[in-house]
């Protein structure tokens, strides 16, 4: 995989496809081949598919520190830089969807559009706080319950249903990245501040009518923010990636496509 130097990292990148460029920006404690591997291999049959992995994921390397919105921003355009790309999409995942509005408002005469899905959501508030803190700090003294609180909140119920009693240890077993303490951390401070408002591309907001992790209602009130940005839900939890595939990317590809 190819590697770029920037903003003091070296980030990791997978590139696969042919044609307009996309970015497809991972959410926390994932990288991107286990977040788009379900996503990749359609949306590269049209356009040439960029995944970057976030720091503390993958192979990407810095310094170890605090991560920080604006720099994170900086070095997913530069990955664009990278491989020639004048113009792009980006779509973001979670944590990914902040990264990738960042992009956006940072870069007005380059993104073509974008996608957020499942996210951006700010950690200012007294929910989130709640949310992220149980986070750490079941990842960091029992990390089997972590991982169950995940499926309870990131899956629709349905889903969780369907699967079978007996396989559940092995179901609620997610491979973590190291980093994700960081990243995790980086969700609570999250602040957009004027970010919203200063995108121009056409914007799609994907929210999972079962997540608890971003609630729709979250997600509705960032779509508000953004001039040119249309709301949907989807019949699926915050992990619509791994619950809904298909779904998803018959959604997005016709939107990357009339933008």
């Amino acid at each position: 995989m190819p590697t770029i130097e920037t903003g003091g990292a070296t980030i990791d990148f997978a590139v696969v496809g042919e044609g307009p460029v996309v970015l497809l920006i991972h959410g926390t404690g994932g990288d991107a081949k286990t977040t788009w591997s379900t996503v990749a291999p359609t949306l590269a049959q049209r356009r040439t598919v960029v995944m970057p992995d976030l720091p503390g994921s993958g192979a990407t390397v810095d310094d170890g520190g605090p991560l920080e919105l604006p720099r994170l921003a900086a070095q997913i355009a530069a990955v664009a830089d990278a491989v020639g790309a004048a113009s792009y999409s980006a779509v973001g995942f979670s944590l990914g969807a902040a990264v990738a509005a960042a992009v956006a408002a940072d870069n007005p005469g380059r993104v073509d559009s974008l996608v957020l899905l499942n996210g951006p959501a700010g950690g200012a508030d007294a929910r989130s706080h709640l949310q992220f803190e149980l986070w750490r700090r079941l990842r960091e003294r029992d990390p089997e319950s972590f991982a169950r609180l995940w499926m309870l909140t990131g899956f629709s119920p349905e889903f969780v249903e369907g699967l079978p009693v007996e396989g559940l240890a092995l179901a609620a077993t997610f491979p973590i990245s190291p980093g994700f303490d960081r990243q995790a951390d980086l969700n609570l401070r999250l602040d957009l501040g004027d970010s919203l408002a200063r995108i121009v591309a056409p914007t799609l907001v994907l929210a999972g009518r079962d997540d608890w992790i971003a609630p729709p209602e979250v997600l509705r009130r960032v779509a508000d923010a953004i001039a040119r940005a249309t709301f949907e839900e989807l019949d699926s939890g915050h992990f619509s990636i791994l619950e809904a595939p298909e779904r998803l990317t018959r959604r997005i590809e016709p939107f990357l496509s009339a933008s």
